[in-house]
């Protein structure tokens, strides 16, 4: 995720999915791309253990270089999946602050929807059957269900009436909802 981050911001992750292909040697955009092509191949280079730099070392382009490295490190963690389930499950806010709870919610909620991303629709743009913004929705309630669960027994009133409404808040906004009532307690 931070790679992506820093390759978008130089404007070179076309380079690693692909979708910039080499030009021919021919033509006018070749030397560019191999230019730009070679440095993200040291980006990817340098940030990679020894051990593993070396494997890909003779390789030229740096979406063949990605594709081998999916190929090799990302199939999914089927393992880690029950884990942090488990962990989402029973995480309580006890001593935490509002802040660091949800920080640790949202870390966990977001590598457990690293490993099962909600899929693409496949109707015709605009999407007419509202199948995947339905299924996202439950997923975010689900968020802010756990996010409730876990808080300590003294937001329980709280909690009660954010259940009740309809639609349930975001959890970002359900999230600066209880910043606002910790401030104002410390107040």
């Amino acid at each position: 995720m931070v790679m992506t981050m820093a390759l978008k911001s130089k404007n070179k992750l076309t380079f690693i999915d692909g979708t910039l292909p080499k030009p021919e040697f021919e033509s006018a955009t070749f030397a560019t791309w191999d230019h730009c092509n070679t440095l993200v191949l040291s980006w990817v280079h340098n940030s990679l253990d020894p051990s593993i730099a070396l494997s890909i070392l003779w390789m030229e382009n740096a979406s063949d270089v990605c594709k081998d490295m999916k190929e090799r490190y990302y199939q999914g963690d089927i393992f880690r999946i029950p884990k942090l389930q488990e962990e989402i499950y029973l995480l309580k806010q006890g001593y935490l602050s509002n802040t660091a709870y949800y920080t640790r919610l949202k870390r966990l909620c977001e590598e457990l929807n690293n490993f099962r991303p909600i899929p693409l629709c496949t109707c015709r743009h605009p999407c007419e059957c509202r199948l995947i913004p339905t299924i996202r929705e439950y997923r975010d309630n689900d968020h802010v269900i756990r996010f409730l669960k876990g808080l300590n027994e003294q937001s329980y009133v709280v909690c009660y009436q954010i259940m009740l409404m309809q639609p349930l808040p975001n959890i970002n906004k359900l999230f600066y909802l209880f910043i606002q009532q910790e401030r104002k307690t410390i107040v």
